[in-house]
């Protein structure tokens, strides 16, 4: 999810809490999904960073929402390793891809590209 207002495809606005939940639990349903990957903020020395309560509890309020497994995934270097994605892209195509969230969703492709490798060999986040 996505605080920004303009909604791009693949991207749902927030609103709040409760409606949310209710688009969340909708795409769910049509797609089928099995399971949530959530952003862990962790420090480089792999402490918890200010924001990781937060994600902790959001992941705890998706499980118990939607009776789904959701797991933390440490996200450390996910917004560098996009910014390199950016930096090394065509020049023509860098000013489409920095516009809006654009870095913020190369991270969370990062992070569910990690997860899907970990899920592949069979070890977890």
């Amino acid at each position: 999810m996505s605080a920004d207002s303009r909604a791009a495809p693949g991207i749902l606005p927030r609103t709040n809490r409760r409606n949310d939940i209710v688009r969340l639990r909708e795409l769910c349903r049509n797609h089928a999904v099995g399971s949530i990957v959530v952003g862990w903020p962790v420090h480089l020395d792999g402490t918890p960073g200010t924001m990781a309560a937060e994600a902790a509890r959001f992941a705890d309020r998706l499980r118990k929402q939607l009776g789904l497994p959701v797991d933390l995934l440490d996200e450390r270097l996910s917004s560098w390793e996009a910014a390199q994605v950016i930096g090394t892209t065509k020049t023509r195509d860098r000013t489409s891809l920095r516009k809006g969230n654009t870095l913020d969703d190369l991270a969370a492709a990062v992070i569910l590209r990690d997860y899907l490798s970990r899920a592949a060999r069979g070890t977890q986040g």
